[in-house]
């Protein structure tokens, strides 16, 4: 049963993987096996279905009774336990619990580097995971020592290995952020070459490139190599998720070029694959709201861009309660419409929610 729930999960038929897993459990339940690895593996395949399904509350609760089977059998330094946790971590940091998180996360890597060769790809996994986390939560330097020890790993046992593409992003995507574009660059154009290759990747790989590279041509003004790059990752297929912002990159570059009709088909399209794709609820279609909302504001339709300013508020709040970081952009994005209509009273209302919700050390103004 197993074997066959790994095989639908692969295939995405997460539900029949679902109902596999759970017979498996009652079957070994009634068989006075609740407490055994084989059932603990399974609790770490539903977590994994409900992962890809997004079910996060779900798939942490699978996790977590995978780490308490092997902790009730002293399996504390098993490669199974060790991606256990790194799974309950990868949850918490969904869920922006990066405390939690973090100690997942270190667990994972403590065990694998007493259990593993130094060169073995799976410590480099472990290495590129924690990385991402530390980028996620704003230590770059961090992360670009835990990201360039996986790099090297990976190129020791194999300088094309497929692991490499989303790491080489990684590593580009921090560059982005400290504005080192050129760097960024080298990065984006390593991932590139191996994609261009044919020996890693698949069109959502490539999509991805292409829209990071469209991104920082952006971002240094040079538009036109922008929207090439941008409209050779949509040419991949808009049916990725990373299509949708590589829409509201080319939506973006419309209106700077003054083609205001061509970006709102672009911000429509955007906005019709966030809510296909992740859902009228889900954050990354709040996010499309917010640009569209922008570009309604800058272009004159003021009742629109509210409407949408505030359809993504509320999906924020509902998603990641009031103290978030995205909550208090939200409020940032309401401010500065106020402040472009000169209506100061209420632009600064919401710069003083943007400020008690984004810092925690804020609770009133």
């Amino acid at each position: 049963l197993h074997k066959r729930a790994v095989l639908y999960t692969d295939l995405r038929r997460y539900a029949e993987s679902i109902e596999l897993l759970k017979k498996s459990i009652s079957i070994r339940k009634k068989l006075g096996l609740s407490r055994d690895t084989a059932t603990a593996l399974a609790y770490n395949g539903l977590g994994n279905n409900y992962l890809y399904l997004e079910k996060y509350e779900d798939a942490l609760q699978y996790y977590s009774r995978a780490i308490h089977n092997y902790d009730s059998l002293g399996m504390k330094s098993s490669p199974d336990y060790a991606m256990f946790n790194q799974n309950a971590g990868i949850i918490c940091a969904i869920k922006g619990d990066y405390g939690k998180a973090q100690e997942y996360f270190e667990l994972a890597l403590s065990i694998n580097k007493e259990i593993l060769d130094r060169n073995d790809p799976k410590l480099a996994l472990v290495y590129l995971n924690l990385g991402r986390f530390f980028s996620l939560t704003g230590n770059d330097e961090k992360a670009l020592e835990l990201l360039t020890q996986s790099e090297n790993i990976f190129k020791s046992t194999d300088p094309k290995s497929p692991k490499l593409v989303p790491l080489y992003v990684n590593i580009g995507s921090i560059f982005v952020v400290k504005a080192n574009y050129e760097k960024a660059l080298s990065y984006y154009n390593k991932a590139l070459a191996l994609l261009q290759s044919g020996n890693a990747g698949n069109q959502s790989d490539l999509l991805t490139v292409m829209l990071n590279l469209g991104f920082i041509y952006e971002k240094k003004g040079d538009f036109e190599r922008a929207k090439k790059y941008y409209l050779e990752g949509i040419n991949q297929g808009d049916k990725y998720q990373n299509s949708v912002k590589v829409l509201r990159g080319l939506a973006n570059i419309s209106y700077i070029q003054g083609r205001k009709q061509e970006a709102i088909q672009y911000y429509e399209h955007a906005l019709r694959n966030s809510v296909e794709m992740f859902g009228q609820q889900h954050p990354e279609t709040a996010l499309t709201y917010f640009k569209y909302g922008d570009f309604c504001s800058v272009s004159g339709d003021k009742a629109r861009a509210l409407e949408y300013y505030t359809r993504g508020l509320e999906i924020y709040r509902k998603a990641y309660g009031e103290k978030n970081r995205d909550v208090g952009n939200a409020y940032l994005y309401i401010a500065n419409f106020f402040e472009r209509n000169k209506e100061y009273s209420r632009s600064l209302g919401y710069f003083q929610k943007a400020l008690v919700a984004g810092f925690s050390n804020f609770n009133s103004l």
